[in-house]
């Protein structure tokens, strides 16, 4: 599965933001990833605009991936829109469908 743009807005201090940062380079997936508390002044702001646009509420993590917005750790969401299944509490790649001979 190919996507265009992928954004995580995040703080240092949340685990569920580092969850999905995880989840992200296990599987090699290029994003962008913007921690608002380590930025200050003009960047932060211009930030927090961005982020309003998408999330009005401005709550983290928030994921971007492509036109689809995902607000909170929900995992099932996330999997789905990265082409990711999970099995048990592991996410692993959907099975490609099998070839024909």
């Amino acid at each position: 599965m190919t996507y265009s743009k992928i954004m995580l807005y995040s703080i240092t201090t949340c685990v569920y933001c580092q969850s999905i940062k995880r989840i992200l380079e296990t599987f090699g997936l290029p994003y962008e990833s913007a921690d608002v508390d380590l930025l200050s002044g003009e960047a932060r702001r211009a930030l927090l605009v961005d982020l309003r646009q998408v999330n009005g509420r401005c709550t983290f993590p928030t994921l971007t991936v492509d036109d689809k917005v995902i607000v909170g750790y929900k995992l099932p969401e996330i999997m789905d829109a990265l082409g990711l299944c999970t099995e048990g509490d592991r996410p692993r790649p959907m099975r490609q469908e099998a070839e024909h001979e």
